[in-house]
């Protein structure tokens, strides 16, 4: 896409292509790899006017964030939103240029994501960098601990905890299993769905969840593994960042994966 230094700048800032995404270079950077950056007051607009809940929320959160995040639209997404890291800030990804409000909570789900990196809670990592790219293992033990953390507070925000749990439900059913990364993100999904589930009731016991009756009917052999994270996230916490960092290291440490992964801020 060739764009003229005078005209409107494609990511729709009000500004002239010369005096913004001419200088930063972020829209042709992204554009070669399918992905279309929009200046956030315009990707949030319609959410911002329409959405009171997402409009309170990220005015309490969005002033935490301490890196600079780009708002990109991908025609390849396959969730209702994504985050992830840039060179010199943060990113979230959604399907559309301008968010829309059925996708409110997924995109303030992200914002609470980078929110948590800007707070210090240290996230898994490859220690072999190239890994990070190519598997989701450290993705989803990170989302195990942190989306729980994530959703409390959404909840706290008044979103709709209950109905976003089912949807994601609906969705993960459907993961198989049949090979050895499905099987590890299964294993995590049984702990997360159960802290999860703790946010709407504290005392919901892991077996009447009924994603965790699926695992344990279709993958009995990941329920003693699962039963025992569960107990290293009760037995050192997860909430503060401390407690976080303290249950990944002896999870990583339990499922003998420390020669793969390390700990870092984001």
């Amino acid at each position: 896409m060739v764009i003229g230094r005078n005209s409107p700048c494609p990511c729709m800032s009000g500004e002239r292509f010369k005096n913004c995404c001419g200088v930063s270079g972020v829209w042709e950077d992204l554009e070669t790899n399918g992905l279309y950056y929009y200046d956030e007051s315009f990707a949030l607009k319609v959410l911002l006017s329409k959405d009171k809940t997402f409009h309170k929320y990220y005015f309490s959160e969005r002033q935490k964030i301490r890196k600079r995040v780009y708002f990109l639209q991908s025609n390849n997404l396959q969730s209702s939103a994504s985050f992830g890291i840039y060179d010199d800030g943060y990113m979230i990804v959604n399907k559309h240029p301008h968010v829309k409000v059925e996708d409110s909570i997924h995109v303030a789900h992200e914002i609470g994501h980078l929110v948590l990196c800007s707070e210090g809670y240290k996230h898994v990592r490859f220690k072999n960098l190239e890994h990070n790219n190519k598997s989701i293992m450290h993705k989803n033990l990170n989302d195990m601990v942190y989306d729980p953390i994530i959703n409390e507070r959404l909840l706290k925000s008044d979103f709709d905890l209950e109905s976003y749990l089912t949807l994601s439900d609906s969705i993960q059913m459907k993961i198989t299993g049949n090979n050895p990364a499905g099987l590890f993100l299964l294993m995590t999904l049984f702990v997360k769905r159960v802290l999860d589930f703790r946010n709407i009731n504290p005392n919901i016991s892991p077996d009447a969840i009924i994603f965790n009756k699926m695992v344990i009917e279709k993958h009995p052999q990941l329920v003693h593994q699962s039963r025992r994270i569960l107990e290293i996230i009760d037995e050192s916490g997860f909430k503060t960042s401390q407690e976080a960092e303290a249950s990944l290291i002896e999870i990583i440490n339990y499922l003998e994966l420390k020669d793969l992964f390390y700990l870092n801020c984001i």
